[in-house]
C-alpha cells in the first residue's frame, strides 16, 4: 500500500473520530435540554458521568435519533477502514 495513500485514511479516520466524539457532544447536549432535563437538573457543578451512545438509543427525539443513527454510521465507517486497511489504535491521534 502507497506510504501516502495509508496517512490520508490515517488522517481520516482520526477526522471521523474527531467528528464522532463532537457529535456524541451535541446529541447529549440536546438530550440534556428535552428528554433527559431531569437528569441534568439533578448534576450539581463538578458532578461527572460517562454517558454511552446506548442512553440514548430509546429517545422518541426523532431529531435526536438522527444525530444517533449518524453517530453509529460513523463508528462503523472507522471499524471498516480501520479494520480493512489493519490501521492499529496506536496509529491512530485518539482511541476509537
Amino acid at each position: 500500500m502507497n506510504e501516502d495513500y495509508r496517512k490520508s485514511l490515517i488522517e481520516t479516520v482520526n477526522h471521523l473520530i474527531m467528528m464522532r466524539h463532537d457529535l456524541f457532544d451535541d446529541a447529549m447536549g440536546i438530550a440534556m435540554n428535552n428528554e433527559l432535563k431531569e437528569i441534568s437538573e439533578a448534576f450539581e457543578d463538578g458532578d461527572t458521568y460517562e454517558f454511552q451512545i446506548e442512553h440514548l438509543d430509546n429517545s422518541n427525539d426523532v431529531s435526536l435519533q438522527k444525530v444517533v443513527d449518524l453517530i453509529k454510521e460513523i463508528q462503523t465507517t472507522v471499524d471498516f477502514i480501520t479494520r480493512v486497511n489493519n490501521i492499529e489504535d496506536s496509529e491512530l491521534n485518539q482511541e476509537r
